[in-house]
């Protein structure tokens, strides 16, 4: 499930021109891969957020708001989150279900 969402994130990114690179290794390797990477995607993770903020790159991250709150208490966030592109738990029923969870977040993104 997870290479089908990865897949479709990659496709979606390559039709917008850019290259995409995906690797795992270590911790320490892969905290030093997102803190020299030209761009890192991440969800709410702190081990994306540390490496790749503070890194040399750009980095762009969904809202960090509870399911349940409207906006972001963030006031310097809007250079690197990306409030028009949220899609909420709550508003997912089966996320094995892969299909309708891809054409939600496309919906998301506009």
């Amino acid at each position: 499930m997870l290479s089908i969402y990865i897949g479709s994130l990659i496709k979606y990114l390559e039709n917008l021109g850019y290259s995409v690179t995906t690797e795992s290794k270590s911790n320490i390797e892969d905290f030093a891969d997102m803190f020299y990477a030209d761009a890192v995607i991440s969800g709410v993770s702190s081990f994306a957020f540390m490496s790749a903020f503070f890194g040399n790159g750009v980095y762009y991250s969904s809202e960090h708001i509870e399911e349940g709150e409207s906006t972001t208490q963030c006031t310097m966030c809007e250079s690197w989150t990306l409030p028009s592109t949220k899609l909420r738990h709550r508003d997912v029923a089966d996320y094995h279900d892969t299909e309708n969870v891809i054409s939600l977040l496309k919906q998301s993104t506009g």
